[in-house]
């Protein structure tokens, strides 16, 4: 699983820099990919790619072949947010994790995954959508439940990435929010943390969580439908 937040994680804890350009960060998604389903298959990991290789040249290391049991067929999930990692996911991956997701604009996502699938003749409906349905929580009190998840929200599209790389702050953008998104964000950075929490709008917390009243979940879960 490719999670789209650790763009930060890489430059602070990894010998190797982020990445800004799609085209490497995508290679180096397909190469690791690669290298799992190796180790999925019970292969001995010799790999030779534009990024990796195993065992490392001029080391001492060698050939190693995982003592897990094989799974050939082991599912691979990626969770990613950017149109281009979107693209990919449709053209390798056996499912998508999503995250920040609006069921009203599920094109924003469904869209390229679907491009990236149809470039290796494969469908939107080959891969397992797997979407992040927030906080389940039933009540009368929606105000109370609405009040408790600003703050994760704005947790999100401030403090989920740098002001300059933050791939959920984005899919907001996209989504119509850009204005409250960025003033959210720079309200965060400069740690104006009470002052962002307040910017988050109610319709917001509602689209992106299961709460309120059942009957409410019932009709508001009416209208969605598989993917065609």
């Amino acid at each position: 699983m490719v999670l789209p937040f650790l763009r930060r994680l890489i430059s602070s804890l990894h010998r190797y820099p982020f990445q800004p350009r799609c085209a490497i960060r995508g290679q180096r998604t397909r190469e690791v990919i690669d290298i799992v389903r190796m180790i999925a298959r019970g292969e001995r990991l010799t790999y030779t790619g534009e990024i990796y290789h195993l065992p490392l040249p001029g080391g001492e290391g060698k050939a190693l072949v995982s003592i897990a049991r094989p799974r050939p067929n082991l599912p691979i999930y990626l969770a990613t947010l950017g149109p281009k990692n979107l693209e990919l996911t449709g053209e390798l991956a056996d499912g998508w994790l999503g995250t920040s997701f609006i069921p009203e604009h599920a094109r924003l996502f469904f869209d390229h995954i679907e491009t990236g699938a149809r470039r290796v003749g494969r469908s939107l409906t080959d891969l397992d959508l797997q979407v992040n349905a927030g906080v389940v929580d039933f009540s009368a009190d929606l105000d109370r439940l609405i009040v408790s998840r600003k703050p994760g929200l704005a947790f999100t599209l401030g403090a989920m990435g740098s002001r300059q790389h933050n791939f959920y702050n984005e899919v907001y953008l996209r989504a119509g929010y850009a204005e409250m998104a960025l003033q959210v964000q720079d309200l965060w950075l400069r740690r104006q943390r009470e002052a962002a929490i307040a910017l988050i709008p109610d319709d917001l917390v509602l689209k992106t969580n299961l709460i309120g009243t059942k009957r409410w979940y019932v009709s508001a879960c009416a209208p969605i439908k598989e993917p065609e």
